[in-house]
């Protein structure tokens, strides 16, 4: 003779079964809505790339600030925002995707923080800086905040 085990079904009134892992978008606010699409990774993409490949006398003209990245940094952070935003579109993986973006906004950050807020700052390199500082905040608060 066999025994059959059953394990008790949650009532539909306890706490756990209004609990989902899985996002609701009619319910998510704009700031998660925006840490999952790739919109910020690819504004940024564009702008990186428009910096890298804006002439050095068109940048000179815009501001007297001494300080605006490398071309090669710029090119770097061109490609860094492509992959995060091809991993959080394309590929699906958003996870990963806002986790690059988040990861190398912040070293972005680090790295040039202190040379764009010097007066006089440039305003390329100070959108670039704001661009950097909004993919962290959102991007992090989905990377870190929300991990499904």
């Amino acid at each position: 003779m066999t025994e059959q085990i059953t394990s008790p079904t949650p009532s539909p009134s306890s706490e756990a079964s209004h609990i989902t892992t899985e996002p609701q978008t009619e319910d998510m606010s704009i700031w998660r809505k925006l840490g999952r699409s790739n919109g910020l990774a690819l504004a940024q993409t564009i702008l990186y790339a428009s910096a890298a490949a804006a002439p050095p006398s068109l940048l000179k003209t815009l501001s007297a600030s001494p300080h605006l990245p490398a071309v090669g940094y710029r090119m770097f952070f061109t490609g860094v925002f492509g992959l995060s935003a091809y991993a959080m579109g394309p590929a699906g993986d958003v996870r990963n995707g806002t986790g690059i973006a988040t990861a190398w906004s912040i070293g972005y950050i680090m790295l040039h923080l202190k040379k764009t807020l010097k007066r006089p700052a440039h305003p390329v390199a100070l959108a670039m800086l704001g661009g950097s500082t909004l993919c962290a905040a959102a991007y992090g608060t989905e990377y870190f905040g929300y991990q499904d």
